[in-house]
């Protein structure tokens, strides 16, 4: 993230289990409900929202962080997503440009999947999803 910064380059991640940091400033929200303007047009629910600075690079500048839940539209099972950011824009515009982009890469892996004849393969695990892909591009390489 830090390299990211020092580039002047902005970044949205989701907040991982054994990143600390410390609380700068807490905004209220009480479960505030609000619709993404994305395709399947989710309905979020905002938790929480924070000013922070991580204690593993105190250089970083404040980052803004939210917590909130949705409901996925693939099973109906709802889903909390923590992320932090250093985007100079809402909390909102923050977990929209998320869901595009994730949105983009969730298309982009379908359109993979179907065009090598991979539907029946179930990868949950997304280090195990390019391995698999370059095996198949080996493959067809190989076959033609």
């Amino acid at each position: 993230m830090i390299s990211i910064h020092q580039k002047n380059q902005y970044f949205i991640i989701r907040l991982k289990s054994n990143i600390k940091y410390t609380i700068i400033e807490s905004i209220e929200l009480k479960n505030q409900k609000h619709r993404i303007d994305i395709a399947s047009n989710p309905e979020i629910f905002l938790y929480e929202a924070k000013l922070i600075r991580l204690n593993a690079n105190p250089e970083l500048p404040l980052l803004k962080y939210v917590k909130f839940r949705y409901n996925k539209p693939t099973n109906g099972r709802f889903e909390t997503i923590e992320l932090i950011s250093n985007l100079p824009l809402d909390f909102l515009d923050i977990i929209e440009y998320s869901a595009q982009r994730w949105r983009a890469t969730e298309t982009e892996f379908n359109i993979l999947q179907h065009g090598f004849g991979l539907e029946k393969v179930f990868v949950k695990d997304p280090r195990k999803v390019w391995p698999l892909f370059l095996l198949t591009l080996i493959c067809k390489s190989l076959f033609e």
